[in-house]
């Protein structure tokens, strides 16, 4: 049907949307809006795992030399 539309949920493709300032919940709540069943837990789960540690560190080269740095503690 015309009005039918397909997306794959992968890793990358949840990053990007995390990326540009989405957040888990929007994603998780866009998702539901838009589908005509009910959410699998496994399909909120993975997003979840998925999209939970995202920014929370970052490669930083001082003095030639890489760092992780993180203002997360865990």
């Amino acid at each position: 049907p015309e009005s039918m539309h397909e997306y794959n949920l992968t890793p990358h493709s949840l990053y990007a949307a995390v990326s540009v300032g989405l957040e888990t919940s929007t994603i998780i709540n866009v998702l539901e809006k838009l589908s005509k069943t009910r959410l699998p837990k496994d399909i909120i789960d993975f997003v979840y795992a998925s999209t939970s540690n995202y920014g929370k560190v970052k490669l930083v080269l001082k003095k030639n030399r890489y760092f992780v740095e993180s203002p997360f503690p865990e």
